[in-house]
C-alpha cells in the first residue's frame, strides 16, 4: 500500500486512511468516515519503525504470527473524527468540542484512553452528569486545518459550549524542540501568528 514518512517520527503512514479536503483554497486531508485503523510499533535491535493503516482481519492475522511490540486500535466515526469510548457516549448532559492534532486524536492508543475519552470519562464522574466529548484531532494537523474543523464541524456537533484547542509546541515550529527549550530565537512571535 502506498505510504507517506511522518515528518516528526519513523512511522509510515498508508495514504489510504485519508481523503482530500479543500480547506480555505488549500489542499489538505481529512480521515475517511468509518475507517479503522490499527497502529503497529515494531523493533529489531536499534532499528524501531510505526506504521499505520486500515485494520483488516488479513494484517491482524499477520500481526499475530510477527509480535510486534505495540498494538493499537482506533475507530472514527461518519465525519471520520477519532470515536471517543462507547461507555461515556450517549444522553449527553453536555458537550465538549476538542480540536488539534495527533496529541489529541490519540495517536498510538486504543479508542478508551486517549487523553479525550479520559476527560469526559473524568469530567462525566465529577459532575454527575454524562459529558460526551468530540475528538476532532487529526494527525498533523496545525491552526488553518483546526479552524477548519471549528467553522464546519462545530453546528454537526451539536453547537458544544465548550471549545478546546489543543496547540502545541509543533504547531509553532517544525523545531518544536527548539521552540521548549528556548533554542528558537523567535519563538514568542511565532507562538502568537500560529494561534
Amino acid at each position: 500500500f502506498a505510504t507517506v514518512w511522518d515528518t516528526n517520527s519513523p512511522v509510515l503512514l498508508s495514504r489510504k486512511l485519508y481523503r482530500t479536503v479543500d480547506m480555505f483554497g488549500e489542499r489538505k486531508y481529512m480521515y475517511k468516515p468509518d475507517l479503522r485503523k490499527i497502529s503497529v510499533w515494531a523493533n529489531q535491535g536499534h532499528f524501531s519503525i510505526g506504521l499505520e493503516t486500515e485494520d483488516t482481519t488479513e494484517l491482524r492475522a499477520a500481526l499475530k504470527r510477527m509480535g510486534p511490540s505495540h498494538v493499537a486500535t482506533a475507530a472514527y466515526d461518519q465525519q471520520g473524527f477519532r470515536q471517543v469510548d462507547s461507555g461515556i457516549t450517549g444522553a449527553c448532559a453536555a458537550s465538549a468540542l476538542f480540536l488539534g492534532d495527533s496529541f489529541t486524536d490519540g495517536m498510538w492508543v486504543n479508542d478508551r484512553t486517549t487523553f479525550v475519552s479520559q476527560y469526559a470519562r473524568i469530567a462525566s464522574e465529577g459532575a454527575g452528569r454524562r459529558l460526551c466529548a468530540v475528538n476532532t484531532g487529526v494527525n498533523g494537523y496545525g491552526s488553518l486545518e483546526e479552524a477548519y474543523v471549528l467553522e464546519h464541524y462545530y453546528e454537526p456537533a451539536g453547537r458544544p459550549p465548550l471549545v478546546l484547542l489543543m496547540h502545541f509546541a509543533n504547531d509553532v515550529d517544525d523545531d518544536y524542540r527548539g521552540v521548549l527549550d528556548g533554542r528558537l530565537p523567535d519563538a514568542a512571535s511565532k507562538w502568537e501568528r500560529s494561534l
